[in-house]
């Protein structure tokens, strides 16, 4: 790797409040800083912080999909209560903080131990410091260098990265190295924090904000998840990403359980983590798909209330991975709370878009970072309105309104008609479509992987297979803004 100019490298362990993998010591997480050179107690400078799960790199051998090749069970009703379904925190372990053996000014490593981490993150990142920022990147739980156990989505993550906040605002310690317990303050930071990534780097954005931290001032989650039940159930069916049939949580936590890279660490933690992991295959209920407690905990939605940061939220609407269906309520919440909120809803897929020709958002990341961690009166709050949606019909439009959908949005029903086609009315027309449910009449080869152009096939053309319902043309450029919503009713014709 070719060293960055003008940045000291520092690495620390924070202390998270958890002993995830119950040596009756609280969990270490390794931090990898960029530090601009003129940081310092004197000249404190803001903290960009990367919550990366795989920035250790990660189990690519383990990912071996579950068997999707069964008949779907019939399931027994259930009488739930709402209060079933909540997430109960138990108390935290009452384990007793590292004391301190001595004190150290900073951590200076090599820069040759930032390679894996740079290879693994945005590289956009590395130009942060020579704007002032400090950046901070962090595997967590169970990752390659750290201590602890990962669980995916879970309070446990979310608390283990909130803990890296607290030690840039001096609130929790962090060590040289796992043993020595040198302590080793943040002297440098002015205890702001701002968080980014995309994906799963950005569903981290989600839940450490959920918790209201102190200090954390803002968040850019690009396709982030704010529902992990949402991206992998829909209504008790499992429904992952398109291309992904059989992935789930279990898979996704033990993919980046990266200890088990460092062949003398796993053997001494093997046998501890095949009994903690255990719950991530048993509690997501997969046979089932139910709405449970382990859900409910992956939840960050139902915290908003707790949220005090800013965000700028950035999504694709042609996302099959994390679809809209994690951003636009968090928009919803934001807002009706008075929280500072953007979006920019782009027309690509699960992408970044800081190469994107048609906006510069470079600079829109940067003038928001600045705006609200250095304080900087540079406009970009009346600049970018409320949202900011990228047009499928001209690409250098970007159509803006105060609030998402616009206020002048009208709502439109559109029923089935006998010939099959929608068409607006006030009250339903009776329609029937008929198709025969056997995938082996369409496209789909699960050898060849061809999930996309099963699903060109069922967008694109009119066959036995599926029923698909057209509007008519419009006869002029209209905007469809907001979130659709289907009903019909189904009957089979055989058991």
């Amino acid at each position: 790797m070719e060293s960055i100019k003008n940045v000291k490298y520092e690495r620390v362990y924070v202390e998270t409040p958890l002993d995830t993998d119950a040596d009756g010591k609280r969990d270490l997480i390794a931090c990898y800083i960029l530090l601009p050179q003129n940081a310092s107690a004197r000249n404190p400078v803001p903290a960009v912080f990367i919550a990366n799960p795989y920035m250790m790199e990660c189990n690519e051998d383990l990912y071996t999909l579950h068997n999707v090749d069964m008949e779907l069970p019939v399931q027994e009703a259930h009488n739930f209560t709402p209060e079933d379904l909540l997430f109960k925190p138990e108390r935290l372990p009452e384990i007793t903080p590292r004391k301190p053996a001595g004190a150290a000014f900073s951590s200076p490593v090599d820069a040759s131990l930032f390679d894996v981490v740079l290879k693994n993150n945005n590289p956009f990142y590395q130009t942060l410091p020579s704007r002032g920022y400090a950046v901070v990147f962090c595997g967590g739980l169970g990752t390659k260098g750290s201590e602890g156990f990962i669980s995916t989505g879970s309070r446990n993550e979310v608390l283990a990265f909130k803990s890296v906040i607290d030690w840039l605002c001096g609130r929790v310690n962090a060590f040289t190295d796992l043993t020595s317990s040198i302590s080793v303050e943040a002297s440098w930071c002015n205890k702001k924090v701002g968080m980014t990534g995309k994906s799963y780097v950005g569903t981290t954005c989600w839940g450490v904000a959920s918790t209201g931290v102190d200090g954390l001032i803002t968040i850019i989650p690009e396709a982030g998840i704010s529902n992990w039940y949402d991206y992998y159930r829909q209504n008790g069916l499992c429904s992952p990403a398109l291309d992904w049939q059989g992935d789930d949580i279990d898979l996704l936590s033990d993919y980046c359980m990266s200890r088990r890279l460092d062949e003398k660490d796993w053997a001494d933690i093997s046998d501890a983590y095949a009994r903690y992991s255990e719950f991530m295959r048993v509690d997501n209920d997969r046979a089932n798909g139910t709405y449970n407690r382990f859900w409910d905990e992956r939840n960050y939605k139902k915290h908003s209330s707790k949220m005090r940061a800013s965000a700028l939220i950035v999504h694709g609407i042609n996302d099959w991975n994390v679809k809209m269906n994690q951003c636009a309520p968090m928009w919803v919440e934001l807002n009706a709370r008075g929280i500072p909120c953007r979006m920019l809803l782009h027309q690509g897929e699960h992408i970044r878009i800081n190469t994107l020709e048609d906006i510069d958002f470079n600079n829109i990341f940067y003038d928001w970072l600045d705006y609200w961690l250095l304080d900087k009166d540079n406009g970009i709050m009346d600049r970018l309105v409320g949202a900011c949606v990228e047009s499928n019909l001209d690409p250098k439009e970007w159509l803006l309104s105060e609030c998402w959908p616009p206020k002048d949005s009208k709502k439109k029903t559109y029923c089935a008609a006998k010939n099959a086609l929608l068409i607006e009315g006030d009250s339903p027309e009776e329609g029937k479509l008929n198709f025969t449910d056997d995938l082996s009449l369409s496209p789909y080869d699960r050898e060849a992987d061809n999930q996309g152009e099963w699903l060109q096939a069922l967008c694109g053309t009119t066959n036995e297979w599926s029923a698909r319902l057209f509007t008519k043309s419009f006869e002029q450029v209209t905007r469809l803004s907001g979130t659709p919503r289907v009903s019909f009713d189904a009957v089979l014709d055989c058991e």
